[in-house]
């Protein structure tokens, strides 16, 4: 689908509110037979409530004790899905983690059922906000040159906070061994961005390090703020998991 004015269709949707439409290749449509037909379409109240991000997690985390008898003492298993549901004002988002008995962990509990918790986050303040399952995704339409700052729904505190660079942008080289478009991987060097992101307030956390591909050219997709590398820090100062980009597909 091609010469729409999105902004102008964002506008009359904000303002009338969801609104049936028809795409069709027939160009000597009737419109006195269409417009009985759309007004009688009904999808239901799609507004009331829209599943925004669903993520399901199995991790190890390590133990804080440095001595442990057991190698199943060493570590915490967790395995849940956290879901967030926002009202179509963005006002507050129903927040539900399901946690469930990682299979092999624990034997006394392996047929206990899923536990879940449930709790409503107001989202107040202005600003943009994204959705923590969008928030890497949502930083490639983002000036990162520039000063970052937005808000989120903290995991941990279970409260919206802000998110912003805890380090100053830094323009990079950034040399990386993936395949580009099914092609074989090679090592390609390409200019980047770095800096580091987390929570404001207190028990904020610890700042992920972030390298983003810089946008050279803004028509086009390739390279377009892609994230290349992320580090992020293990729990008891046991180190740093790092995610390179291995494979990337970019349309035309």
């Amino acid at each position: 689908i091609a010469g729409i004015d999105t902004r102008a269709l964002t506008k009359i949707l904000r303002e009338k509110g969801t609104m049936n439409g028809m795409i069709t290749t027939n160009e000597n449509y009737n419109l006195d037979e269409i417009i009985p037909k759309l007004k009688a379409y009904n999808t239901g109240k799609v507004v009331e409530k829209v599943t925004c991000s669903e993520k399901s997690v199995l991790t190890h985390t390590p133990a804080s004790d440095q001595t442990p008898a057991s190698l199943e003492e060493a570590y915490f298993a967790y395995d849940y899905t956290f879901t967030a549901e926002y009202d179509i004002d963005c006002t507050s988002a129903e927040v539900a983690i399901v946690y469930r008995t990682v299979e092999g962990e624990d034997e006394a509990q392996e047929d206990a059922e899923p536990v879940t918790e449930t709790m409503t986050v107001a989202l107040d303040g202005s600003g943009t906000y994204f959705d923590n399952e969008q928030l890497l995704f949502g930083l490639r339409a983002v000036d990162l040159s520039a000063g970052i700052s937005f808000r989120s729904v903290n995991p941990v505190k279970r409260v919206q906070e802000t998110v912003g660079a805890t380090t100053e942008p830094i323009p990079s080289s950034e040399t990386l061994r993936f395949s580009l478009n099914g092609g074989e991987a090679e090592e390609r060097e390409i200019s980047a961005i770095s800096f580091s992101i987390g929570y404001s307030g207190a028990n904020s956390g610890l700042s992920q390090s972030l390298v983003y591909a810089v946008t050279t050219d803004a028509s086009a997709n390739t390279y377009r703020n892609v994230l290349l590398r992320m580090d992020v820090p293990v729990l008891h100062s046991l180190g740093t998991l790092r995610y390179s980009l291995t494979e990337a597909t970019f349309s035309a």
